[in-house]
C-alpha cells in the first residue's frame, strides 16, 4: 500500500529515531492519525471514499415501528404470551426509550428512579453490558417525566407480580431472575414471537417505536400528554391467568 511504502521511506530518513506518539483527533473515516518520530499526517484511509447516500436504515415496508392500531394488540399479546416483559415494553412504547435506559431503573431503595406517589420516572442512568452503569443517559442528559396514570398502573401491575426471592428483593424495576440487570437481548425473542403471532408482516425490534402515540414530555417541555388507552393495566380476571 502507498501509505506503508511512505512510512518505510520516512522511517529510513529518520534513522529509526525513538518513537514518540503524536496524539491526533479521529478523522472522518473513524481512524486516528498519529505521527512517529517525524512520520506525520499518515492517514490509512486517505484514499477511502465512503458513500452512504444510498444507505437506507428503515423503509416504508420495514419501518421498525408499530402503527397506532397495532399497539393495543401487540401489548395484549405480550401480556398473554410474555407477561414478565409487559412492563418494560409498555414503558418503552409510552416514552420512546430504548431498553438500555429502562434496564437500570430502580423501583425502590434510597435512589429510586420511580417516584410512585408522583407518577414520575427519573431518566438518569443507562446500562449496556455487564454491571457497569453510566450515571446519565446515552445522550449525557438527566431528566424526569410524568407518566399518565394508566402507564403507571401497568408498572405497578408489573412490580406487584415480581416473583418472591432475588427478583422481589432487588431494587431494580426490571430485574433478571438473579436480581441483576436483564440481558440486552432479553426482548429479542418475545418481539419476534409477537410479530409472528400477529402476522404483522414486518420486523419490529425492542429498539423500534410507536411514533404516532401521544407521549409525556420531560419536565419543562410543555404540557403532559393525555393517558393512552392501550396502556391500561390488565383486568383482574386476567391476573388469575398469570
Amino acid at each position: 500500500m502507498r501509505a506503508t511504502r511512505e512510512i518505510s521511506k520516512r522511517t529510513d530518513r529518520c534513522r529509526l529515531a525513538t518513537p514518540t506518539l503524536d496524539r491526533r483527533p479521529v478523522n472522518d473515516h473513524g481512524f486516528v492519525t498519529i505521527g512517529v518520530a517525524g512520520i506525520h499526517d499518515l492517514d490509512p484511509a486517505v484514499d477511502v471514499i465512503l458513500d452512504t447516500s444510498a444507505h437506507v436504515t428503515y423503509t416504508e415496508e420495514e419501518p421498525n415501528a408499530l402503527a397506532p392500531e397495532e399497539v393495543g394488540p401487540f401489548l395484549a399479546a405480550m401480556r398473554d404470551r410474555h407477561p414478565q416483559h409487559l412492563g418494560m415494553v409498555a414503558l418503552g412504547f409510552a416514552t420512546g426509550w430504548r431498553p438500555s435506559m429502562m434496564r437500570p431503573l430502580r423501583r425502590g431503595g434510597p435512589s429510586a428512579d420511580v417516584l410512585w406517589d408522583k407518577n414520575v420516572v427519573l431518566a438518569r442512568r443507562s446500562q449496556t453490558r455487564g454491571d457497569e452503569v453510566r450515571e446519565a443517559t446515552k445522550n449525557s442528559t438527566r431528566f424526569r417525566i410524568t407518566l399518565p396514570p394508566d402507564a403507571m398502573a401497568v408498572l405497578r401491575w408489573h412490580a406487584d407480580r415480581l416473583p418472591a426471592g432475588r427478583m422481589q428483593e432487588s431494587d431494580l424495576l426490571f430485574p433478571s431472575e438473579t436480581g441483576g440487570f436483564r440481558s440486552p437481548t432479553v426482548l429479542d425473542k418475545p418481539f419476534k414471537d409477537i410479530c409472528q403471532h400477529l402476522s404483522l408482516g414486518k420486523k419490529v425490534t425492542p429498539k423500534g417505536d410507536a411514533p404516532d402515540l401521544p407521549r409525556p414530555r420531560p419536565a419543562g417541555g410543555g404540557r403532559r400528554s393525555r393517558p393512552a388507552q392501550h396502556l391500561r393495566p390488565p383486568h383482574r380476571r386476567d391476573d388469575r391467568a398469570l
